[in-house]
């Protein structure tokens, strides 16, 4: 008896298989169609779902992070603080270098006769003209002369103003003042 009833039972495993396949090739065979919403709808739950297991990454992660600054000892806790102190350090002197660089230009620009500083500047630092910066011995010389070749309308044309008011005398006024005003009305 005991072979009979575990022959029916294999036989019922058997069927009871061949009805899902059936049912699985019935449903292949009619394709089920889905709205935008539908779609829209799976997407935002498998979405939410990838999301809730990431949902503590940042909590973790600072967790991790203290964990690890208790574990360092304190001689990796004073190299970690000087390293990050030395690259402070060193991005306040690439500052201070830059400013000191400016200053320069802009002092020796004015006396070249620079017309526009800041677009000279940029012209002179995109080109490679500006000096570089020592902090022993200062700014280098900037290369005004190549500068004026290659961006002449930066600079004044001629070599400079007069004093007498853009009048066109060019010399030197002889007499007081008011010789001076009467010969400019025609009275002289």
């Amino acid at each position: 008896m005991p072979e009979s009833n575990q022959t029916q039972q294999a036989g019922d495993a058997a069927q009871t298989a061949g009805n899902r396949d059936g049912q699985q090739a019935g449903a292949t065979g009619a394709s089920k169609t889905f709205t935008q919403q539908d779609l829209d709808r799976i997407i935002e739950e498998r979405l939410g779902r990838e999301r809730q297991k990431y949902a503590d990454y940042d909590t973790i992660k600072a967790e991790l992070g203290k964990l690890k600054q208790s574990q360092m000892s304190d001689l990796e806790k004073l190299t970690q603080a000087a390293s990050e102190n030395e690259r402070r350090a060193i991005a306040a002197e690439s500052r201070i270098a830059q400013t000191e660089i400016k200053a320069d230009f802009v002092e020796r620009a004015i006396a070249a006769g620079v017309t526009d500083i800041r677009l000279a500047y940029l012209a002179a630092q995109a080109e490679g003209l500006l000096g570089a910066y020592d902090p022993d011995k200062g700014v280098g010389k900037h290369n005004f002369e190549e500068l004026k070749k290659r961006y002449p309308n930066l600079f004044r044309a001629g070599a400079g103003g007069s004093a007498d008011g853009g009048a066109g005398g060019g010399g030197k006024v002889g007499g007081d003042m008011n010789a001076w005003i009467r010969r400019a009305a025609g009275r002289a």
